[in-house]
């Protein structure tokens, strides 16, 4: 191998620019590949951080699920039927200005507004302190704004936190991995009483056995109460979870993938097409060293070193 290494210095200062235009070739091979392999594999290959994500589904059309006046989701016999866990989210996020403790004030945060049963619909419990389940109240904060804002204090949880005119307390910090809806600081509890503003989605966990088309045709022909004023979700029936936590680019993120794996091609072809061009002129050097006792392997690892 050292031996051959050589070798393959040496060769490569005799031709500079054959080596150059080698080594170009393969930056932009591999450089296109590594580009585009991390969000293909994020968005196309790599499942959401969630416990049986195939499970979780965002429904949406004119399904009446909510009542405003309570700020609470129906109580249903089909809906207990269909899913295991019911939430609710607000679809815009809003930005607040903050002050922790009553003393540190901060710019900006993004919140949402949600049900009891978000995280537990969702199957991520917080990394310190307690869901809305356990709590019944406050504010949970992201593992990021933790870490960045306030600085990974310890005694996080219990801490006032007030944002405009109204003040909650820290009762949770989420996992570094959890960060749904992208971008999110924090995730206020709605409670009970008073009317939450924003277009709403509503998020269910399947229970076993039930599958996509079947809750469709069950929630297409269930008795809700009437509740006017409601602001209903846009777009099919049911959603599974990962078209919206991901968007529809998968389409466009394969097209891309397949593109560069042709360019990888093309670019592997054209550097075979120079080593074979450059074996080609010394047809005669080879044949001495094949005479003198070299193996056809032996040459070929040379030639493409």
């Amino acid at each position: 191998m050292w031996l051959n290494l050589k070798y393959a210095w040496r060769t490569a200062q005799r031709s500079p620019g054959v080596t150059l235009i080698i080594l170009v070739l393969l930056a932009l091979g591999t450089g296109s590949v590594t580009t585009i392999f991390n969000p293909i594999y994020s968005l196309v290959f790599a499942t959401p951080p969630f416990p049986q994500p195939d499970r979780l589904v965002v429904i949406n059309e004119n399904i009446p699920l909510y009542n405003i006046l309570t700020n609470e989701i129906e109580k249903n016999n089909t809906l207990e039927y269909l899913f295991s866990n019911l939430a609710s989210y607000t679809i815009d996020q809003s930005i607040a200005n903050l002050a922790y403790d009553s003393t540190e004030e901060y710019n900006k945060a993004r919140y949402i507004s949600v049900t009891e049963d978000f995280f537990g619909t969702l199957g991520v419990l917080p990394l310190y302190g307690y869901d809305f389940a356990h709590s019944g109240h406050g504010i949970v904060i992201s593992n990021r704004f933790w870490r960045n804002e306030l600085k990974g204090v310890d005694d996080v949880i219990g801490k006032p936190m007030r944002f405009g005119s109204s003040q909650s307390y820290i009762t949770g910090v989420m996992p570094d991995t959890f960060d749904f809806p992208v971008g999110i600081d924090m995730w206020i509890f709605q409670g009970t009483g008073g009317y939450v503003g924003g277009e709403r989605h509503f998020l269910g966990r399947l229970r076993p056995g039930i599958s996509m088309e079947q809750a469709e045709r069950e929630l297409k022909t269930a008795k809700f109460e009437s509740k006017p004023e409601l602001n209903f979700g846009k777009g099919p029936v049911l959603q599974p979870l990962t078209t919206v936590f991901y968007g529809d680019r998968q389409p466009l993120l394969w097209m891309l993938g397949t593109t560069t794996a042709l360019f990888l091609l093309l670019v592997c072809s054209g550097i075979m097409s120079i080593f074979i061009t450059r074996g080609m002129r010394r047809k005669s050097e080879m044949a001495m060293r094949m005479s003198f006792g070299a193996t056809r392997w032996k040459l070929v690892f040379q030639l493409v070193q």
